[in-house]
């Protein structure tokens, strides 16, 4: 997320959610290993990134599954639990609720986009013109056939 504030406390806050998003942290675990106040580090969280705690965990949690979602072939609820949800149900809801698709329909979408060829850049591409490809005298063109008789 966009950084409204810099906050080194939310930093920290931030790294140790990265590292335990799926072992499902609890809010009071994180404010007893920075040694601040629950309400405290909610507050500084909102200002610094605009959310809370528990949705910036979310957050992690839904790009993780994006990505499990995307490159394998886990089964949904499988990937709910792997990213921290003991609900699958939970997991569609929210899922649906931050990405508009369910976490089928996802899958489906990015598995489906197709990887498109390296740009080709201009001297690479072969000129078109009406007198057929013997025209084209360029070197890039590599071996010509024989025209067609």
């Amino acid at each position: 997320p966009p950084v409204l504030r810099h906050d080194p406390l939310v930093t920290r806050a931030a790294h140790w959610l990265q590292l335990r998003f799926a072992q499902k942290p609890q809010l009071s675990e994180l404010s007893d290993a920075l040694a601040v106040h629950p309400r405290t580090l909610a507050r500084r969280f909102v200002a610094s990134l605009g959310m809370t705690p528990v949705q910036y965990l979310q957050g992690l949690r839904m790009e993780a599954a994006k990505r499990m979602l995307a490159r394998s072939d886990r089964k949904v609820d499988r990937v709910a639990y792997l990213v921290g949800y003991s609900d699958p149900g939970f997991f569609k809801d929210l899922f649906r609720k931050q990405t508009g698709l369910t976490p089928g329909e996802y899958r489906r979408q990015a598995t489906s986009i197709p990887t498109s060829p390296l740009p080709v850049s201009s001297s690479e591409r072969p000129a078109l013109s009406d007198s057929g490809p013997e025209a084209d005298s360029s070197p890039s063109r590599g071996r010509r056939e024989p025209p067609h008789r």
